[in-house]
């Protein structure tokens, strides 16, 4: 999803770490997930860091269900930035299970 069509990536990027801000609702969190999906990795690493701020359950299904290693290593790096014992508990059970030494 490309926010405004046209929109360059830092503009989306900036979009995507404004919702952090704004905080949680269904509707943000829909739109972080899928600026998730964006084909430039600067969206794609700010939509993690809005949802660290969000819905750490959320990252979580990220980190264990996306195919693209590099996402992943973004999520974890999110989550671990956080200061939420049980989201940190999260990362360490999702990063054991990881398949992939980069993400691990």
């Amino acid at each position: 999803m490309e926010l405004a069509g046209g929109v360059d990536p830092e503009t989306r990027a900036d979009a995507a770490r404004l919702l952090g801000e704004i905080g949680a609702s269904e509707s943000f969190e829909g739109l972080a997930l899928a600026m998730l999906q964006d084909p430039h990795p600067l969206v794609q690493e700010a939509a993690l860091e809005a949802l660290s701020q969000m819905d750490f359950d959320l990252l979580t299904k990220t980190l264990l269900g996306d195919e693209d290693t590099l996402l992943r290593i973004a999520a974890a790096a999110a989550m671990a930035r956080g200061d939420d014992p049980a989201a940190l508990a999260q990362l360490v059970e999702a990063l054991v299970d990881d398949l992939s030494p980069e993400v691990q």
